[in-house]
């Protein structure tokens, strides 16, 4: 058997609360966290490890326009294998919204230039995906 697999059968030793005869804490109780200042919080009041729900994220400078415009071009791309009636809008708005981001960058410094360009590239991709489909059955058919 693998030694990873044997189970130990000794109890975990006792934690520094558990200790019977502990003249700090007595048995079954645990040490007080330590006090910073004179407020008397604990070190670790209102903070969740690893950040946690409330924690506040890394501020982004990158323009917003920029990214939908990115993201809707590769839903329009991907989309437009399976129908036509959704890769049409989703291209629309790729570049649209590409073209007013890039327009936004001009004015006030941001990052996200190469994701309005790589939507706005998506987004033409997603228009012509359809007509690429139907000249491409018409050829064929015919």
């Amino acid at each position: 058997m693998p030694t990873w697999m044997i189970v130990s059968t000794r109890p975990p030793p006792p934690s520094r609360g558990d200790r019977p005869g502990d003249p700090l804490t007595g048995p079954g109780t645990r040490p007080t966290p330590p006090l910073h200042g004179t407020g008397g919080t604990p070190d670790w009041a209102g903070r969740h490890p690893y950040g946690g729900p409330n924690a506040p994220g890394p501020a982004s400078d990158t323009n917003q326009l920029c990214l939908v415009s990115m993201w809707t071009g590769i839903a329009g791309i991907v989309l437009s294998i399976l129908t036509w009636l959704v890769s049409v809008p989703l291209g629309l708005v790729a570049v649209v919204t590409g073209i007013i981001g890039l327009s936004q960058l001009r004015h006030q410094p941001a990052k996200g230039r190469g994701n309005a360009i790589a939507g706005i590239c998506c987004g033409v991709g997603a228009l012509l995906m359809p007509i690429v489909v139907i000249v491409g059955f018409g050829l064929s058919a015919g």
